[in-house]
């Protein structure tokens, strides 16, 4: 290998390393902050790996530029060896880094191609440098923020071969619910296995058996084969961490993911025929809420589908 070559596999090197350094300082620093519960904000997903990014520029670029792909190449190590030493610290599970992979890719490559602009701009390497503390503090500040709870609604529309009185008793109790196909479910996703009730009165208790846990919930609305709503009493966590080194527990298990209100709706239609329509609210404080809507709103409409689908199967079976 020529020292030129060899002095860029190094220049690589450490930039990934500085990515790193920075990466745990900055973010242990803005997680211990005096906050009770770890702040999943747009700081950890679009602050912390744009620092990660710049730093990583100003290290590899230090005495000779690297080619204009070699932030790409950087960025893409950074991810996975910081991804690797997440699972084996077991601080998180591979779900949740899979999902948040392409903020933390794209922020990290952002960071690194501004330093780089900056150079181009023949911006004096005191100035390439002097922001990375300042962008820094900005993170630590940023973390202290509690983010916004992003309230959503999602509704789901299935026609059923059945009239609306052979359907109602299923919004109480269905014994089993198959889960849906998605591999998200099937690593660990919270998904609904079962559906009980006390009754069918305003007031009676109904649970909805998830694959980590029971939601208690309570009947607030009752019109026998029209329309069934409840409210929920008790969200059990989002997901089971799927870690290959050890068992995780991440704060943002519990509470960060919260379902406030569910309804069923019957609507008869011509030939006896019937349109349910499914209806769930929730919120979450993850950020950027506009990236991780994606998320939410496509598995609880996966379980919309799994739910109605199984009431479907049932009663055309």
């Amino acid at each position: 290998m020529s020292e030129s070559k060899k002095s860029k596999v190094l220049a690589v090197m450490l930039s990934v390393i500085a990515s790193l350094v920075t990466a745990f300082i900055v973010g242990y620093v803005a997680l211990f902050n005096g906050l009770s519960v770890p702040n999943y904000g747009g700081w950890l997903f679009l602050l912390l790996p744009f620092l990660c990014g710049s730093s990583a520029a100003v290290v590899g670029n230090w005495k000779s530029p690297l080619s204009s792909h070699a932030g790409w190449s950087i960025t893409g190590w950074w991810l996975l060896v910081s991804s690797t030493i997440i699972l084996i610290a077991a601080w998180e599970g591979i779900i949740c880094l899979v999902m948040a992979s392409p903020l933390l890719f794209f922020g990290h490559a952002a960071g690194y191609y501004l330093v780089i602009e900056l150079k181009a701009r023949k911006l004096p390497r005191a100035g390439q440098v002097s922001f990375l503390p300042c962008l820094a503090l900005a993170t630590v500040v940023a973390a202290k923020q509690i983010p916004p709870r992003e309230v959503r609604s999602q509704t789901t529309v299935m026609e059923v071969d059945a009239p609306p009185e052979k359907i109602w008793p299923l919004l109480f109790n269905l014994s089993e619910i198959r889960p849906p196909s998605n591999p998200f479910f099937l690593a660990g996703v919270a998904h609904p296995i079962a559906t009980r009730a006390s009754g069918r009165e305003v007031g009676d208790a109904r649970e909805c058996v998830l694959t980590t846990g029971i939601m208690h919930e309570q009947i607030t609305e009752s019109v026998p084969n029209r329309r069934m709503g409840f409210k929920v009493l008790e969200t059990p966590a989002s997901m089971r961490e799927l870690n290959p080194f050890r068992p995780t527990y991440p704060a943002h298990l519990h509470d960060n993911y919260v379902v406030h209100h569910g309804q069923f709706a019957l609507v008869p239609l011509a030939n006896g025929r019937t349109r349910i329509i499914g209806k769930s609210t929730y919120s979450y404080a993850v950020q950027p809420a506009g990236y991780w809507n994606l998320w939410t709103d496509s598995f609880v409409r996966q379980i919309h589908l799994s739910v109605i689908s199984e009431i479907k199967r049932r009663v055309e079976r």
